[in-house]
């Protein structure tokens, strides 16, 4: 048929999806893609991912653990009161928040992973608050795999739209992304 597909990624296909959680699930995708797709590498002299100022954006973002008081003040962020808590619809079925405030969104990660939420709730969402508070945020391999590919899906979304995140684990970065396997 002559057909031509083009796919760019930032990675050689080895190296896809890989949060242990879901690779295994994805090697099959991967072999097809060596199988029957010419891989080309187009590589540049500079990453300029890697040379951002990190002042604003997705890439001024904090990973907060524990999460004391002391470490939530670096990034300018106070718990929300009880009284600030809503359900929004983003997408038509309800979210519940912690706050919803001007250009600001606090969520639980029980409310934003671990219900019915997808994608297009993220979108929404996104394009309404420049600046998010995700709380208590779990080691993932302890969670289940939906939520965690919910999670992986709102972090998709928050880079894509260049939202400034504050994540509250009591997870460290490197115990949550298994730092021995990044790249």
């Amino acid at each position: 048929r002559n057909i031509r597909i083009v796919l760019t990624s930032n990675y050689p296909p080895s190296r896809l999806l890989p949060n242990p959680l879901f690779h295994d699930l994805f090697l099959p995708t991967i072999d097809l893609i060596e199988q029957r797709l010419m891989v080309v590498t187009v590589d540049g002299a500079i990453d300029y991912r890697t040379i951002s100022d990190h002042v604003e954006g997705f890439a001024a973002g904090w990973w907060v653990s524990p999460g004391t008081a002391d470490q939530r003040a670096r990034p300018g962020i106070s718990e929300p009161n009880p009284v600030e808590s809503e359900a929004l619809r983003p997408a038509g079925h309800p979210v519940h928040v912690r706050r919803a405030a001007e250009d600001f969104l606090w969520i639980d990660f029980v409310d934003l992973c671990e219900k019915t939420t997808a994608p297009a709730d993220y979108l929404v969402l996104a394009r309404a608050f420049r600046h998010w508070v995700v709380s208590g945020v779990p080691n993932l391999r302890a969670t289940g795999a939906e939520a965690a590919q919910r999670f992986a899906n709102v972090i998709d979304v928050l880079y894509d739209c260049d939202v400034t995140p504050v994540f509250l684990s009591s997870t460290p970065l490197c115990e949550l992304a298994d730092c021995d396997r990044l790249p």
